[in-house]
C-alpha cells in the first residue's frame, strides 16, 4: 500500500510551483491592463464585416491589376492554331490541357467528365454536293468540297469541308424557291403576296441572318419544301462590296461559307431530359427531333450561279441582297435546259465522346453555394473568335486567381471554371452537365457567368442576363476602361460612358438585354433557373466571318483587336462580375429590377395581345395584380439588405440571399413552355421559332401568334396564363420574411 504523506521534496516542489505561477499571473494581468488611450470599444458586426470586405477588394484589386493582354493573346493563338471540332482528338487534346493547367495552378479539384453523345460525323475527307441537273439528270454545276484559303494560315488537313449538323442524310432533288431569310414572316409572304401555301417538292434557298439557321430549315420542312440550301449573302456579310473582302479587309469573302448545327433543341438528342451517361437509355435516332430534309450550305459566290437561272416572279424589295442578278422567287422553274436543282448529304451521325472540363475552387464561408463561369471549347474550324476568344479571357481570369490563392485569398463562395465540350451541336456539353447535377443546382447554384466568342467587333460591349444583374453589371462598367476614346477630351471612355454613347441613352440606363438561348448559359437559365449572364464585344453585325474557315488567329488579330485592348476589357468586366458575386456578404442581385422588368414585360403583351385576349373574355388582370404584389415585396426585401450587415447574423444572410436566388428558380415550371417542355422559364426564354432570340412571357406569345386559334388554342392559353400568375406570386412569397 503505497504512503499517502508526502515527501519533503514534493512538498518544496509544490511551494516554488505555486510561486512561480502567481508571479507570472501578476506580470501578464501588470502587462495587458489597458492604458487611458487604448481603444475598448468592443467592435461591431458591420465593422468586422467591412474589414473582411476591404481585404477581400485588396485581393481584388490585385486580380486585376494582374489580367494581362499579352497572356490573353498568347492563350487565343494557342486555343486557335489548329481545327478543333466537337468530338474530335484536338477537341479532347485541348480539354485535358484546361485541365493539367488548373491542376498546376493547386485548384482544389478538376474533373473531366465525360459523356457519350450522338453527335455529326465529320472528316475532312467527306464533303456534301448541291447539283445542277439538265433534263437528261446530266450534271451542269456542282458545288462541292472545302472553301477556298484566303491565307496561308488556313491550310490545315484537318479542316472540315461546309456542313449543316444533323442534317437528314441523303439526297433531294426539286425546283428552287427562294424565302428570303426563312423567316415564319417569309413564309407568310409565300402564301399572301404569291399564294404558295405548300412548297412541296420545292428546294427552299434562303440567306443566313436574322433567325437560328435550324428554324430556317424547320420553316422550310413544316412548309412541305424537299430540302434546303443555305447562303451568306453579300448584303449581310459583304455589305462594303464584294472586293472588300478578307484577307485586306474584315468582311466575308464570295468563297467564304458558313457551317453550323440545325438541331433546334439542345443537348444530346437521343437522351433528351437526362444526362447522356453510362446506365441513361438511348431512344432510336429515329424517334429523336432530328431535322426531317437534307439541308446543304453554299458561299455566296457558288450561290449566285444557281440564283441566277431561277425564273418566276420577282421578289419584294425586303427580300433582295446585293447579289449581281434579279432575285426571283424561282416557282417557275430554271432558264433554258436545266431541270432541277439536287443536294446530297453525305455525313452521318455517330455516337461519340465528349468531355467537358470543370475546375473547383473551393469556398470559405459557404462552400455549398456554387459560383459558375464558363464557356465552350469546341469550334466548326479554328474558332479564334468562337470560341476561342472566350476561352482565353476565362484562362487569364483563372491564372489570376490562381496567383490570389497563393497569397492567402480563399473565395466566400466556391468558384467552377467550366470548359465545355460540343456546344456548337447543340450545347450539349453543359446541358449534360446540367441534367446530371440538376438537383444540387436548383439548391446550390448561385449564378453562371458565360464568356463565349468574347470578341467579334469592336463597336460595344452586349451585355445580356437576368434582370437581377443588371444593376450590378451597370455598376460594374463604371469602373472598367473602354479601349474608345471621349469625344470631348481625348482619354479613354469606361465601358459605361461607351455604352450610354453608342445607344443614346437619356436617362443613363445602358442596354441590357434579356436571354434566349444561343449559348451554354441556356440549360442553367432555362432549365433550372440559375441567375446567368453573358458579355460579348460585338461589331456593328454579326461578325462576318462566323463559322467559316477563315475564323483565323489572323483575322482577329489582324484586323479586329491587334493589341487585345478589347479582349482584356471583356476579361475585366467578367472578372470584376465573378469576383462581386463570389466573395460579396449580401449578394449584389436586385430584385427590384426584376420588378421593373416584370412590369415592361407586362406592357408589352397587353399592347400586343390585350385587345384580342379581351374580345375572348381572357383577363391579364391576375397578371397585372401579382406584378404589382412583387414589385411591394422588392422594395421591403431591399430595405431588409440595407439593414443586414449591421444586425443580421450569418444565417440570417444566407437566407437572404437564397431568397434572392430562388426568384429567378420561382420561374421555372417543371413541364415546361408549351411546345418547348425543356424550356421551363415562363418569363423570358427564345420564342418557338427562333432560338437566338428572347420573348418575354414566351409561352403566352407563342400560343398567342397563330392567327386561327381553335377553342381548345383558348383553352390552353387561359391555362398557361395561370401558371405565369402562379409563378409571380410564388416569387413574390419567396422575397418575404418568415420572421421578425
Amino acid at each position: 500500500m503505497t504512503s499517502a504523506r508526502l515527501s519533503r521534496g514534493q512538498l518544496a516542489a509544490l511551494v516554488v510551483t505555486g510561486i512561480t505561477l502567481f508571479l507570472l499571473g501578476f506580470l501578464i494581468g501588470y502587462f495587458t491592463i489597458p492604458n487611458d488611450d487604448a481603444d475598448t470599444t468592443p467592435r461591431t458586426i458591420e465593422e468586422l464585416r467591412r474589414d473582411e470586405m476591404q481585404k477581400k477588394e485588396q485581393y481584388h484589386s490585385k486580380l486585376y491589376k494582374s489580367l494581362n493582354k499579352a497572356e490573353i493573346g498568347k492563350n487565343l493563338r494557342y486555343f486557335s492554331k489548329r481545327p478543333h471540332v466537337p468530338g474530335t482528338a484536338r477537341s479532347r487534346e485541348l480539354a485535358e490541357e484546361i485541365a493539367k493547367t488548373w491542376k498546376d495552378y493547386n485548384f482544389d479539384k478538376v474533373e473531366m467528365p465525360k459523356y457519350n453523345v450522338l453527335l455529326p460525323y465529320v472528316n475532312p475527307n467527306i464533303s456534301n454536293k448541291v447539283q445542277i441537273l439538265d433534263t437528261g439528270n446530266n450534271t451542269v454545276l456542282e458545288f462541292s468540297g472545302k472553301e477556298k484559303l484566303a491565307d496561308p494560315s488556313e491550310d490545315d488537313e484537318t479542316m472540315i469541308p461546309p456542313f449543316l449538323g444533323y442534317s437528314k442524310q441523303g439526297s433531294a432533288s426539286g425546283k428552287l424557291l427562294y424565302v428570303n431569310y426563312g423567316r415564319t414572316e417569309d413564309f407568310d409572304v409565300l402564301k399572301k403576296n404569291f399564294s404558295i401555301s405548300n412548297c412541296n417538292g420545292y428546294i427552299a434557298i434562303m440567306r443566313y441572318g436574322k433567325i437560328f439557321r435550324g428554324d430556317k430549315v424547320k420553316n422550310a420542312r413544316e412548309c412541305g419544301a424537299v430540302g434546303a440550301i443555305l447562303y451568306n449573302d453579300p448584303a449581310d456579310f459583304a455589305p462594303e462590296g464584294q472586293d472588300k473582302v478578307y484577307p485586306q479587309y474584315i468582311w466575308l469573302p464570295k468563297t467564304g461559307v458558313q457551317r453550323g448545327s440545325i438541331f433546334t433543341s439542345r443537348g444530346d438528342p437521343i437522351t433528351p431530359g437526362l444526362p447522356s451517361i453510362d446506365g441513361v437509355y438511348r431512344i432510336s435516332p429515329d424517334d429523336a427531333s432530328l431535322p426531317e430534309i437534307p439541308a446543304a450550305p453554299m458561299p455566296y459566290g457558288d450561290a449566285v450561279e444557281i440564283m441566277k437561272i431561277m425564273e418566276g416572279q420577282e421578289v419584294p424589295d425586303s427580300w433582295k441582297g446585293t447579289l449581281d442578278i434579279t432575285y426571283r422567287l424561282g416557282n417557275e422553274g430554271l432558264k433554258g435546259n436545266n431541270s432541277v436543282v439536287r443536294i446530297e448529304v453525305n455525313f452521318p451521325n455517330t455516337k461519340q465522346d465528349i468531355y467537358n472540363v470543370i475546375g473547383t475552387i473551393y469556398g470559405r464561408e459557404e462552400p455549398d453555394r456554387w459560383v459558375l463561369i464558363g464557356n465552350h471549347r469546341d469550334a466548326w474550324g479554328f474558332g479564334a473568335v468562337d470560341p476561342s476568344s472566350g476561352t482565353a479571357a476565362m484562362m487569364e481570369i483563372s491564372r489570376g486567381l490562381s496567383m490570389l490563392l497563393k497569397q492567402g485569398w480563399r473565395p466566400r463562395r466556391p468558384i467552377k471554371f467550366c470548359s465545355w465540350g460540343a456546344e456548337e451541336p447543340g450545347l450539349i456539353g453543359s446541358n449534360e452537365w446540367v441534367e446530371e447535377h440538376e438537383q444540387a443546382l436548383s439548391t446550390k447554384g448561385v449564378t453562371y457567368i458565360n464568356i463565349d466568342a468574347s470578341v467579334a467587333g469592336t463597336h460595344m460591349l452586349i451585355l445580356q442576363g437576368s434582370p437581377l444583374f443588371e444593376t450590378v453589371i451597370t455598376q460594374t462598367v463604371k469602373n472598367v476602361e473602354d479601349p474608345h476614346l471621349n469625344k470631348s477630351d481625348g482619354k479613354r471612355q469606361t465601358v459605361y460612358e461607351r455604352l450610354v454613347e453608342v445607344s443614346n441613352s437619356s436617362d443613363g440606363r445602358i442596354p441590357f438585354r434579356s436571354l434566349g438561348s444561343g449559348s451554354d448559359y441556356a440549360s442553367f437559365y432555362q432549365f433550372v433557373g440559375v441567375p446567368s449572364l453573358d458579355m460579348y464585344y460585338l461589331g456593328e453585325g454579326i461578325y462576318p466571318v462566323y463559322h467559316s474557315v477563315h475564323d483565323t488567329y489572323k483575322w482577329l488579330q489582324g484586323l479586329v483587336d491587334t493589341n487585345f485592348s478589347y479582349h482584356l476589357t471583356t476579361t475585366q468586366v467578367a472578372a470584376r462580375a465573378l469576383l462581386s458575386t463570389v466573395d460579396s456578404i449580401v449578394l449584389p442581385l436586385d430584385v427590384r429590377q426584376y420588378a421593373k422588368s416584370l412590369r415592361k414585360s407586362f406592357k408589352n403583351l397587353n399592347d400586343t395581345y390585350g385587345m384580342e385576349l379581351r374580345q375572348n373574355n381572357i383577363t391579364l388582370h391576375y397578371i397585372d395584380a401579382a406584378i404589382i404584389r412583387f414589385n411591394n415585396a422588392s422594395v421591403k426585401f431591399h430595405e431588409e439588405i440595407d439593414k443586414a450587415i449591421k444586425r443580421k447574423n450569418e444565417i440570417e444572410v444566407r437566407d437572404l440571399n437564397d431568397r434572392m436566388v430562388n426568384v429567378e428558380k420561382s420561374f421555372i415550371y417543371s413541364l415546361g413552355l408549351p411546345n418547348q417542355k425543356f424550356n421551363r422559364h415562363v418569363i423570358f426564354a427564345p420564342p418557338f421559332n427562333n432560338n437566338y432570340a428572347s420573348a418575354h412571357f414566351p409561352g403566352i406569345s407563342d400560343l398567342m401568334f397563330p392567327s386561327n386559334k381553335t377553342e381548345k388554342d383558348w383553352g390552353e392559353i387561359r391555362r398557361h396564363i395561370s401558371i405565369v400568375f402562379k409563378s409571380i406570386m410564388s416569387a413574390a412569397e419567396t422575397l418575404n420574411e418568415d420572421a421578425k
